[in-house]
């Protein structure tokens, strides 16, 4: 791929993504009735999704804190994604540039842990528990 090509497609491609996704999660959330969590409804635990949709509508209709409230792994995943994104952008465009964390295997397998307590924790914690219904 020719690298004007190549540096066009990455600036660019960010916005079609927030675009596409934007409309996709809008359509989902106000025109489809999604399934109930096959996880929560047989076992009464909360899986490390539970709560994503609710925090992805959050998240659209700006209110940050709710979409954390819902599932805090969703902004974390986008911030995350971006860093990564970021990362790689700036090497196309010539920059040399490296997070070492976000490479260094002890923040992953930190990040697991993290994740997994959370996961845990919030069976038990009514606080950081989804939310059961969106408030419209």
């Amino acid at each position: 791929m020719n690298i004007k090509v190549k540096r066009i497609f990455v600036f660019v491609f960010p916005f079609v993504l927030i675009a596409v996704l934007i409309v996709c999660a809008s359509y989902a959330v106000n025109n489809l009735r999604l399934p109930r969590c096959f996880f929560y409804t047989t076992l009464h635990f909360h899986c490390p999704g539970c709560g994503m949709i609710r925090a992805c509508e959050s998240l659209l209709r700006g209110d940050i804190f709710l979409s954390l409230r819902n599932n805090f792994m969703f902004i974390g995943g986008i911030v995350l994604g971006a860093l990564y994104y970021i990362e790689y952008a700036l090497k196309v465009f010539g920059k040399k540039v490296n997070f070492k964390i976000l490479h260094n295997p002890k923040f992953i397998y930190g990040l697991l842990i993290i994740i997994g307590i959370y996961v845990v924790l919030r069976n038990f914690i009514p606080e950081i528990a989804p939310i059961s219904e969106m408030i419209k």
